[in-house]
């Protein structure tokens, strides 16, 4: 988040004390300093430039103007710093719907290049509150990913098939676990 946030201001790093003395920073490498104020440990998170940011949303319009309920985790930081921003949502609606309650847009148009309307589009995570999260099926990814089996996972779940319609065929018993239902 902070390298995401760092592009944002156009700064070539963020700086924090967070991940100091832990293995994960020594496997980033990251570059640490001392606070020219305060003399303390800090390390120096690079900005990062996605090109491309593919983010799933509850609802939109054909613009791209989009309405994310719940938490967003980063998706609003990373739609806003990269390059280009494909946006899938659960359903496309008349943008007429969205000048009623102009605040509740919290990524506008400006940020979005393309949307495509995905129902179930998140799976095997969740899109509050139309579903949640498919455990099962992520138990299993994680035990494949455990086995070393990741690229069959790959191929099965993503590049042998050839469309998103086909995958929901592939998982259709895992879909029926999580809850499906309108807001």
């Amino acid at each position: 988040m902070a390298g995401l946030e760092a592009n944002l201001i156009e700064a070539e790093f963020i700086p924090s004390k967070l991940l100091i003395g832990t293995d994960i920073l020594k496997s980033l490498k990251y570059k640490t300093f001392r606070s020219p104020i305060t003399d303390d440990l800090l390390v120096a998170y690079p900005r990062i430039c996605p090109d491309v940011a593919i983010i799933h949303v509850q609802r939109c319009d054909e613009y791209g103007n989009c309405q994310i309920n719940g938490i967003n985790a980063i998706d609003l930081l990373l739609a806003k710093s990269s390059r280009r921003v494909i946006v899938t949502t659960e359903k496309i609606l008349p943008t007429e719907d969205f000048m009623s309650v102009p605040s509740s847009t919290n990524l506008p148009s400006t940020f979005v290049d393309t949307v495509i309307e995905s129902p179930l589009g998140a799976h095997p995570t969740s899109c509050f509150p139309h579903y949640t999260y498919d455990l099962w099926h992520l138990l299993h990814y994680m035990e494949i990913s455990k086995k070393g089996k990741t690229e069959n996972y790959i191929k099965q779940h993503i590049t042998d098939l050839v469309s998103f319609e086909d995958y929901l065929n592939l998982v259709k018993d895992d879909v029926k676990r999580v809850t499906v239902r309108e807001p």
